[in-house]
C-alpha cells in the first residue's frame, strides 16, 4: 500500500548499529594516533587495530545478507559459502597449513 513504512528486519537494524560503532572505533583509532591516550603495547591498540580491519568486512557481509533476505535457496547459501571462506583467508591466508 501507499504510505506504509517499510518492515525494519534484524539485518537493517544490525548493519544500521554496526555502521555507528565502526564510525567510533575509526574515530577513537585516528584520535589515539594524534592524541595517545591509549598506552602502545596494550591489548586495546590491538583490539582497536583488529577492529578496524574487520569491522568493514562485518558491515558488508551484514549488508550483503540483508540485500538477499528476500532470496531463498541455492544462492543465498552461496554467497554465505563465500563470506565463510573471505574471513577464513583473512584469517590465515593458508587455511591453517591445508593450502601450501
Amino acid at each position: 500500500m501507499m504510505g506504509e513504512k517499510p518492515k525494519n528486519n534484524a539485518w537493517d537494524i544490525l548493519g544500521k548499529y554496526l555502521t555507528f560503532v565502526i564510525v567510533a572505533i575509526y574515530l577513537v583509532y585516528i584520535l589515539n594516533g594524534i592524541f595517545n591516550f591509549i598506552p602502545v603495547g596494550t591489548v586495546w591498540v590491538d583490539i582497536v587495530h583488529y577492529l578496524t580491519y574487520y569491522g568493514p568486512m562485518a558491515v558488508v557481509i551484514v549488508t550483503s545478507i540483508e540485500a538477499i533476505d528476500t532470496h531463498k535457496g541455492i544462492f543465498r547459501t552461496l554467497l554465505i559459502l563465500c563470506w565463510v571462506f573471505i574471513v577464513l583467508f583473512s584469517i590465515s591466508p593458508n587455511l591453517f597449513g591445508l593450502i601450501k
